[in-house]
C-alpha cells in the first residue's frame, strides 16, 4: 500500500465558491473527503458530528475542494 505524500503535512485549499485561500492539516483521507485538522480551513468548516466541541478535527468532501497543494509549495503565494 502506497501512502499519500499529504498524510500528516500541511496543505493549502482552494474550495468551490470561496476566494480565501485556507489551510490544514491532512490526518486521513476516503473516497469522498480528508479529514483534516486545525488551521483556517477548520476553522471555516461546521462543527463534525463525530467530534468533541473542542476538537480541530473535520471533514471535507472532495467535491467542495477546487485544489490542494502541499503548504510549503505555496507558502509565498498566500
Amino acid at each position: 500500500m502506497q501512502l499519500d505524500p499529504l498524510l500528516n503535512q500541511r496543505v493549502v485549499f482552494k474550495i468551490h465558491g470561496h476566494d480565501t485561500i485556507m489551510d490544514a492539516t491532512i490526518l486521513r483521507f476516503d473516497a469522498n473527503g480528508y479529514w483534516i485538522r486545525g488551521g483556517t480551513l477548520a476553522e471555516f468548516l461546521s462543527q463534525s458530528p463525530v467530534s468533541e466541541p473542542s476538537n480541530d478535527v473535520r471533514y471535507i468532501e472532495t467535491n467542495r475542494i477546487q485544489w490542494l497543494q502541499r503548504y510549503d509549495a505555496y507558502q509565498g503565494k498566500i
